[in-house]
């Protein structure tokens, strides 16, 4: 038991940074515009300079909340309040993504 015990271990140990690369905490940015859609919110934000270009379209500053996100609802709440009274955010997202124009946004921050 105890062997498997440390096998196990040491394999998370060596698995977990695999799986934790790839993502990506943008620095603060701002809300420059909300964009209602049927596949769900997607907004604008100030150029994302420390970007390695993870979208082909609008310089990296178009991102999405799609309506399959868990919490949805809450998420998009909290994204529109953030854009209303003019908060900064920080996004947390995967780097290596497969759609072109908008990079799909896995959590956010809203800065006091």
């Amino acid at each position: 038991m105890k062997k498997c015990l440390i096998v196990s271990l040491l394999t998370l140990g060596f698995t977990a940074p695999g799986l934790a690369s790839g993502w990506k905490n943008s620095s603060d940015l701002n809300i420059k515009g909300l964009y209602p859609a049927d596949e769900g919110l997607y907004f604008y934000v100030t150029n994302e300079s420390e970007s390695s270009s993870t979208s082909t379209c609008d310089g990296d500053r178009r991102f999405l909340i799609p309506t399959s996100s868990q919490n949805y609802e809450t998420k998009v709440s909290v994204m529109i309040a953030a854009f209303m009274a003019s908060k900064s955010i920080r996004l947390r997202y995967e780097e290596e993504q497969s759609t072109d124009c908008s990079i799909t946004v896995a959590s956010f921050k809203v800065n006091l």
